[in-house]
């Protein structure tokens, strides 16, 4: 048996089935790419209108090449978007508290249980509060109160309120001018914006809700207890008043005088009656008690001393 070496260029099975390498070459297909313009993007978003982040999500399932900045600039400019819920503009945060006590207050109209009340809070740091309860809030029933109050406690630099029609009035207006007082308004529809007074409806109804009790009470609770744990300081009530307020369970230090020696309890005198004169017949009564050495009580009438005779 002979075995004969053929070489590969002369073997006739190489010849027909080997083909060229560059032939089995897998080539890069070539795709084509359409740059989706503002047009492009505007129809697809018109599809659902919804906001940038999406509509570049969805616009990119088409045009994979678009960019941010188109998409947003179409959806800004959508007529459709920016009526419905558009996107706030970007505001600069603030403070509407002053450091001062009684030197701005923030007054507003609320309900409860049927009834009106102005409310007003101080926007210093002791955050008084006083309820007046009102039979309207009318122009005249609210300047009326106030100015009271400027009476009582003197006038304020500004006044913190929303735009209610009796607050600008033209007889609330001159009221405050009168007392030199600034008008500042909150913009409209936006309550955070007399935020300090609005925070105290809510404590002062929770209050008289809970505790069964009126909002003038609740009031008068709120200002007793302090703000914050249990510091002296921050109690509103000292913020403006330089005196003690007694607590009402407190019973006060008061001592009850055993009256004038010569006239004892449970005793029977004559009583000067009223308009009497020097012919005027007295008569009797029983002391039943004592208030001072010049003040008894004859049957539980405080009488002067000078018009009983024992």
């Amino acid at each position: 048996m002979s075995v004969t070496f053929v070489p590969s260029d002369r073997n006739k099975v190489n010849a027909l089935t080997r083909v060229k390498k560059s032939w089995l070459k897998v080539e890069k297909a070539i795709t084509a790419t359409c740059r989706a313009g503002r047009d492009e993007v505007k129809e697809l978003h018109g599809l659902h209108h919804v906001g940038v982040g999406r509509t570049l999500y969805l616009v990119r399932k088409v045009y994979p090449e678009v960019s941010r900045d188109t998409v947003q600039k179409v959806v800004r400019s959508c007529d459709h978007c920016q009526s419905i819920d558009p996107s706030p503009n970007v505001h600069e945060l603030g403070e509407i508290q002053v450091d001062t006590n009684w030197t701005q207050l923030s007054i507003d109209v609320t309900h409860y249980r049927g009834e009106m009340y102005l409310t007003i809070v101080d926007c210093g740091p002791g955050r008084f509060a006083i309820w007046r309860e009102i039979r309207a809030a009318t122009a005249d029933i609210i300047a009326k109160e106030l100015e009271e109050i400027f009476f009582e406690r003197g006038p304020v630099e500004e006044v913190l309120m929303d735009s209610g029609a009796a607050l600008r009035s033209e007889v609330f207006r001159s009221m405050l001018d009168k007392w030199n007082t600034r008008q500042y308004y909150r913009a409209a529809y936006r309550p955070s914006g007399n935020g300090i007074v609005e925070r105290n409806h809510r404590t002062i109804k929770v209050i008289a809700e809970r505790g069964g009790i009126s909002p003038a009470e609740a009031v008068f609770w709120y200002n007793m207890s302090p703000k914050s744990g249990q510091r002296e300081d921050t109690v509103p009530h000292r913020a403006v008043y330089s005196y003690q307020w007694r607590h009402p369970r407190v019973v006060p230090c008061l001592t009850l005088s055993d009256g004038p020696e010569s006239i004892r309890i449970e005793e029977e005198v004559w009583v000067k009656p009223t308009g009497a004169r020097c012919t005027t017949k007295w008569t009797r009564g029983m002391v039943t008690g004592a208030q001072s050495c010049n003040n008894v009580e004859v049957d539980s009438m405080p009488r002067h001393i000078l018009d009983l005779s024992d």
